[in-house]
């Protein structure tokens, strides 16, 4: 099994499923990413940057991104991308992470769940989470705005919680600032 960063192939080995507790699941397949981030060093050039076709992202460092799904193809493979690179300690399997996070269904296109709505950012365990967030974060640093593009098999598959917003087999595009580790 493979992650498919937008810049290269990073092996993984597989992980059953964590009972995603985190209705955090936006996943976009084929997206282009914009980011318009501040307050923060962009990953990659800033004439092309990193992303997935077909989703856009903007928005500042520090608040609620922005993201638009149009005519994205639904991943085969997990794929991220660091819209914001930040400089504290990195993810590790089974870390506490504080973070917030938009979750956004690739074939709606619409944001089924959000912490910044909540106004706070919220804490878990990354062992409780869906095996796209499992496999797609560590590595991320805190500080980091990350680009998740999830396929259905790494998220909720077939049955997604009940009053989710989220179909069935939908792939999730998820934008996750990591705020805090422990």
């Amino acid at each position: 099994m493979t992650v498919r960063s937008m810049n290269r192939s990073l092996p993984m080995s597989p992980r059953p499923f964590g009972g995603l507790r985190l209705l955090a699941a936006a996943g976009l397949a084929g997206a282009t990413l914009i980011a318009g981030c501040g307050g923060g060093s962009p990953a990659g050039d800033a004439a092309a940057p990193a992303g997935y076709p077909g989703v856009t992202v903007t928005g500042e460092a520090g608040t609620a991104p922005v993201v638009t799904v149009e005519g994205a193809e639904p991943p085969v493979e997990l794929a991220s991308a660091d819209l914001i690179v930040g400089d504290g300690r990195a993810v590790s399997a089974g870390d506490t992470l504080t973070v917030h996070y938009t979750g956004v269904g690739l074939n709606s296109g619409a944001v089924f769940d959000s912490s910044w709505s909540r106004g706070e950012p919220v804490t878990f365990g990354l062992d409780q989470l869906i095996e796209g967030w499992q496999v797609g974060l560590p590595g991320a640093t805190v500080g980091t705005r990350r680009l998740l593009v999830v396929p259905a098999d790494m998220a909720y598959g077939e049955t997604p919680p009940l009053g989710s917003g989220i179909a069935p087999g939908e792939p999730l595009i998820f934008v996750i600032d990591v705020v805090a580790i422990g």
